[in-house]
């Protein structure tokens, strides 16, 4: 497809609008000949929300959801009491797994009592991105592997599939994963559940013994970082950044006792030597299990927008997340910080402010063409300072050390009621983040802040007309 083409980089020869029109018109003629063609509804809503179509996208989604329900019922597949998850987030990559995450939390909710299925050819088995961490979802998933049982259900997974995008649903909201995801954890906490996984004792055991290898002793306490690099997927510079910009943070993480253990894999730029910091992407002792454990047993985990802390997320714990992009993607916990990347206007060079970083196109911006051609930015990495003070924000929160400011309370209420106002989460117009933007980061940059957000949606929107 031209469009996705497009999107990663390549020079097809016309403007992403113009692709993205061009797809949607195709689509819709095959729609009408035949308004069951599922494959035809979710290119449709995917090439609208690469070109940061918000309304387009949560439209179409809601159709395809709704399409969807009536095959399953024209065959009778609603009676089976089934849905499907697909196999890929844990054989391409592991950021993808929060569509589970969702999953899990809205059925739960929901009382959903329908069996979860799994379903994949076990000789594709080797292509797990972590094969260890499949083994901590059997617990909410009903798992086929056997070829041909697998040929056999295939064909009636298609309208009983829950995918990455969504729809979920969840109280008769049909949802974008990701707003689901920030939804479900916001009424998960309310509730005071529990997380949805905790370390087995064979893990916890054999962790330690890891650690112990490595210099840590039993009464030591370790982060762990990861910044991602374009070597594992390749580059997209947007969610990208350079992993000297957090030296400074890992030397004060250490300077306060804590050890420092960067994640990813060997394709990483090596860290320079320093104390009580193991580059375990590069090390020899690096396996799917030991990544696990890692990301689950972290006093706290610190990462940029890319899908390793998703683990951390996952067994609840404290999550740090810098230079993140696109911010419509921010799921996490109250008990998170987050530091966005900001940017600037390609035509004016001029800062966009935080309305423009926190609502569509830029808060949708999935790759480095749309942020360049669709919303005309360029953007700004975190500085190494910016880096450390978040981390110092979390270390003291944690060693309950932080003292909150009436001030630093008055810019977190102005920003969460911006991000509702200009409805960061998609399709949930009204919901703030859950999580915390760093309290230095906002009060370096308070000037982005607007003095109040009535008029922001009618202002932001006119922008984005007279841009598209």
């Amino acid at each position: 497809m031209r469009l996705k083409r497009a999107t990663q980089g390549e020079d097809v020869g016309a403007p992403i609008f113009e692709l993205a029109r061009d797809t949607v018109e195709s689509l819709d003629r095959a729609i009408t000949a035949n308004p069951h063609l599922l494959l035809a509804h979710r290119w449709a809503f995917t090439a609208l929300y690469l070109t940061g179509d918000v309304q387009g996208f949560l439209d179409r989604l809601k159709i395809y959801h709704q399409v969807k329900a009536e095959i399953a019922a024209q065959h009778q597949l609603d009676r089976l009491g089934m849905r499907f998850v697909p196999s890929y987030p844990l054989m391409r990559t592991i950021g993808n797994t929060s569509v589970y995450e969702a999953l899990v939390k809205c059925r739960t909710l929901n009382n959903d009592t329908s069996k979860l299925m799994l379903v994949y050819d076990r000789r594709q088995a080797g292509n797990f991105v972590n094969p260890h961490l499949i083994t901590y979802w059997h617990q909410y998933m009903t798992v086929i592997d056997d070829p041909k049982t697998v040929r056999s259900l295939l064909p009636y997974a298609p309208p009983l599939s829950d995918e990455d995008c969504g729809p979920i649903e969840l109280d008769g909201q049909v949802l974008y994963t990701h707003s689901a995801a920030a939804l479900v954890q916001r009424r998960w906490e309310e509730e005071n559940r529990p997380p949805l996984f905790q370390l087995r004792e064979e893990d916890k055991r054999r962790g330690r013994q890891a650690l112990r290898e490595l210099g840590i002793k039993d009464d030591e306490w370790f982060a762990c970082l990861h910044v991602r690099e374009g070597g594992w997927k390749g580059d997209e510079h947007y969610r990208q950044a350079p992993i000297e910009d957090y030296i400074p943070a890992i030397e004060k993480i250490t300077a306060q006792g804590g050890w420092v253990i960067r994640m990813g894999d060997p394709s990483m730029t090596p860290l320079p030597d320093m104390e009580r910091t193991i580059d375990y992407a590069k090390s020899d002792v690096r396996c799917d299990w030991l990544d696990v454990y890692l990301c689950a047993a972290c006093r706290f985990f610190v990462g940029t927008s890319s899908g390793v802390y998703a683990i951390a997320h996952a067994f609840d714990r404290p999550v740090v997340q810098t230079n993140y992009l696109p911010t419509s993607t921010i799921y996490m916990a109250s008990k998170n910080l987050f530091l966005p990347k900001l940017a600037r206007r390609n035509d004016t060079e001029h800062p966009m402010s935080f309305a423009e970083i926190m609502s569509a196109p830029f808060s949708v911006a999935a790759n480095d063409a749309v942020v360049e051609e669709v919303a005309k930015a360029t953007v700004i990495n975190n500085t190494p300072q910016e880096i450390q003070e978040i981390v110092e924000e979390m270390m003291d929160r944690l060693d309950d050390k932080w003292e909150t400011t009436e001030e630093d309370e008055r810019l977190q209420t102005r920003f969460k009621d911006l991000t509702a106002t200009v409805e960061t989460l998609p399709g949930l117009p009204g919901v703030p983040l859950n999580c915390r933007i760093g309290a230095a980061f906002l009060r370096r940059h308070q000037s982005l802040l607007p003095a109040n957000t009535a008029g922001i949606i009618s202002t932001v929107g006119e922008d984005q007309v007279a841009d598209g």
